[in-house]
């Protein structure tokens, strides 16, 4: 059921030979990334961003139309990722542009 209300299938596909950090990586990436658009979980929904890995594993975001939307209104070009994990402990990291050179504080 987690799996479900977070992943897209496109996601779940991917993840099913991974390992638990990669699905907890995932999952703190889009819990950041919310954050970057400073709406959390609610108006942006988990199945608005997709987290994916590049062949060299560097992970990358994909945004639905609505995400893209709602970035564009408010200012947010491109979005980097970045998760590092340790043993118990996870991180990840989104950072946006800013596109409209607004003054974010």
């Amino acid at each position: 059921r987690f799996l479900d209300k977070v992943f897209t299938s496109k996601e779940i596909e991917y993840l099913k030979t991974s390992k638990l950090e990669t699905i907890a990586g995932s999952f703190a990436c889009k819990e950041a990334i919310s954050k970057v658009f400073e709406t959390g979980i609610g108006k942006l929904a988990f199945h608005d961003m997709e987290i994916f890995r590049k062949q060299s594993g560097q992970p990358y975001v994909v945004l639905s139309p609505k995400a893209e939307e709602l970035a564009e209104e408010i200012g947010i070009g491109e979005i980097s990722i970045s998760i590092s994990h340790e043993k118990c402990y996870l991180v990840a990291v989104a950072q946006a542009e800013n596109k409209k050179n607004l003054n974010i504080k």
